[in-house]
């Protein structure tokens, strides 16, 4: 049974408190979980997270498997000498880091004693060229990749010396590279990487 304080939260990010109250019977106390949206076909498994405060101090740096459903979850903790360290109750903030994908800054409010379940994240993909932000030379190169199919036997074949494939201009992961795609980016366009917020103390 999740407290009145953690179901106002949940109400305020606009998710629906009776799905996250039920989704809170099967988690772990101390862990954050929060799905992904589309996994790329292309892209491994592992994403990198790495938990900050809110006054931008790396606490960890990290790789995880996505898990059934696209779903990550982790314990927000400090490395310190070697070890692991769970971390007080609190707000707090991470990166994820995922491919052809910009990084992405999510904020939470955490207690240790209680399993959090946030929105689903929506990462924006489109970063060919993996220089941290959407631009001219990552939109020539979809363009360059238009009518491309899964079914070509070089959907995942390098094209150039930048280790771009075909698959990296499918923004919606729909086999195709197609005008979908260019609107999807022209969308985006001029988006960088979230970089961790930078409080100052009280």
């Amino acid at each position: 049974m999740i407290t009145l304080s953690l179901a106002l939260a949940l109400f305020a990010t606009g998710v629906d408190s009776e799905v996250q109250a039920n989704a809170q019977l099967s988690k772990l106390p101390g862990y954050v979980y929060f799905e992904v949206n589309g996994k790329p076909p292309f892209e491994p498994d592992s994403i990198r997270l790495r938990t900050h405060t809110m006054t931008g101090e790396l606490l960890e740096d990290f790789h995880t498997n996505l898990e059934e459903g696209n779903v990550v979850s982790f314990e927000v903790l400090r490395t310190t000498a070697g070890q692991d360290v769970r971390v007080p109750k609190g707000r707090y903030q991470v990166i994820l880091s995922w491919g052809t994908a910009l990084d992405k800054r999510v904020v939470f409010d955490y207690d240790p004693a209680k399993a959090l379940v946030l929105p689903k994240v929506e990462l924006q993909f489109g970063d060919v060229d993996r220089d941290g932000e959407l631009t001219k030379e990552d939109h020539s190169y979809i363009m360059s990749q238009m009518g491309r199919k899964k079914d070509f036997d070089s959907w995942y074949t390098a094209t150039d010396l930048k280790f771009r494939v075909p698959a990296d201009a499918d923004l919606n992961f729909d086999g195709v590279v197609d005008t979908w795609d260019n609107h999807l980016f022209m969308v985006a366009t001029q988006k960088k990487h979230d970089k961790p917020l930078i409080e100052k103390k009280k």
